[in-house]
């Protein structure tokens, strides 16, 4: 992500010009497919996309066309997962050990001064999370999440970690945890 991409479709035998359309699919987020069969742009979104293309020659009367089914993976720049992971804790009190995250570049390594926020993707309790709720990477790629609470009791929290900077970043969600009256 955050990389421009641009391939050029081509076809063999037909007469004229070729004029590219999508027949069925999605391009990835980001990216579009002209009508000479360039795709480009800069995708947004992480995923697999499967989708399938149509070229038609420039013949008279009667045109040729063909298809061709495509797939592109576009990934994250930066991941992060989780160290160690939020627990089971009662309402209002400290998260502990505190949560721990690390990030790392498409190449494995750990990346330094990554910011990364959290917050309660599933949340049944309708809660507050308190504390440390954005921190930022140190030498070692780690991002420690201090002195987190959750105000209300409730079964199957899950904690949401997003890479917010450097742009391109992912994002993680916890195993289900408990808070306790």
């Amino acid at each position: 992500m955050s990389t421009t991409y641009s391939q050029t479709l081509t076809a063999t035998g037909g007469l004229g010009s070729y004029t590219w359309s999508l027949l069925s699919g999605s391009l990835p987020t980001g990216l579009t497919l002209s009508s000479n069969g360039v795709i480009s742009g800069t995708p947004t979104v992480a995923a697999t996309y499967n989708f399938t293309v149509q070229v038609m020659d420039g013949s008279s009367p009667t045109r040729q066309t063909a298809t061709k089914s495509l797939s592109i993976t576009v990934n994250f720049a930066y991941t992060v997962a989780f160290s160690v992971q939020p627990s089971t804790t009662s309402n209002g009190a400290q998260i502990t050990p505190s949560v721990k995250v690390v990030v790392k570049d498409a190449k494995g390594n750990t990346v330094m001064q990554a910011v990364c926020k959290a917050t309660l993707a599933v949340n049944p309790g309708n809660a507050v999370l308190s504390g440390t709720t954005v921190a930022t990477t140190g030498n070692n790629g780690v991002a420690i999440f201090a002195s987190q609470s959750i105000n209300m009791p409730g079964v199957g929290y899950q904690m949401l970690i997003t890479i917010t900077s450097p742009a391109g970043g992912g994002s993680v969600l916890s195993v289900p945890f408990n808070i306790g009256k």
